[in-house]
């Protein structure tokens, strides 16, 4: 699921990739960078020269944007859910209406 160049191009500290990777959304941009880590791991890259292991360089974590995508997405999870539940209502009654108008035609 994860491009194996842009993980590779962002463990080797490229700019390029770290742009890319920083306008994805805040659960990919986990993963890419969690795959970076993995892949610095296993290929044995001296991690001293690279910018995101340098202070106050990394690319961090917005709490801010966390939270509000964790909003957004609570937010359109009851919007469905009240949408659903009207439908399933509307549908009962629906159902209600056929069964009294059945008993009318007896």
């Amino acid at each position: 699921m994860l491009n194996e160049e842009l993980v590779k191009r962002l463990a080797m500290d490229d700019e390029k990739a770290k742009t890319i990777v920083n306008k994805l959304p805040i659960s990919e941009r986990i993963s890419y960078s969690l795959a970076s880590v993995d892949y610095i791991e296993k290929n044995g890259i001296e991690t001293g020269s690279l910018s995101a292991y340098k202070k106050d360089k990394g690319i961090g974590v917005d709490m801010d944007g966390i939270g509000e995508s964790m909003a957004k997405r609570l937010e359109e999870d009851s919007t469905k859910a009240r949408i659903k539940e009207k439908q399933r209502q509307e549908y009962v009654e629906k159902l209600r209406q056929q069964q009294i108008n059945q008993h009318k035609t007896y």
